[in-house]
């Protein structure tokens, strides 16, 4: 058929472009700040004041969860999924 077989020629990509953490963000393997931590009290307090907040309090989960993934913390991405489907198997109805 004349024809000969040839190598692909294609730009390799860095595939970590994007996912790593801006120079000198933390990284969240240490302990952190208390104010940090979100948990079922202060969504409790969130549904019990105002529903708004609790829209609120599931939309900054829902980024930490991302910003987790992002920053390839795989297992602080899933405890922050999980919490959230608890929260809204808990307060919201289908």
């Amino acid at each position: 058929h004349g024809m000969t077989p040839r190598r692909v020629q294609k730009a390799v990509a860095d595939v970590m472009v994007g996912a790593r953490a801006a120079p000198g963000a933390a990284r969240g393997r240490g302990r952190r700040d208390a104010k940090d931590r979100t948990g079922p009290q202060r969504a409790i307090r969130a549904v019990d004041t105002d529903p708004t907040a609790f829209g609120k309090l599931l939309d900054d989960l829902e980024a930490k969860m991302y910003d987790h993934a992002k920053n390839l913390e795989f297992e602080e991405a899933a405890a922050v999924r999980d919490e959230l489907r608890d929260l809204r198997a808990t307060y919201l109805v289908n």
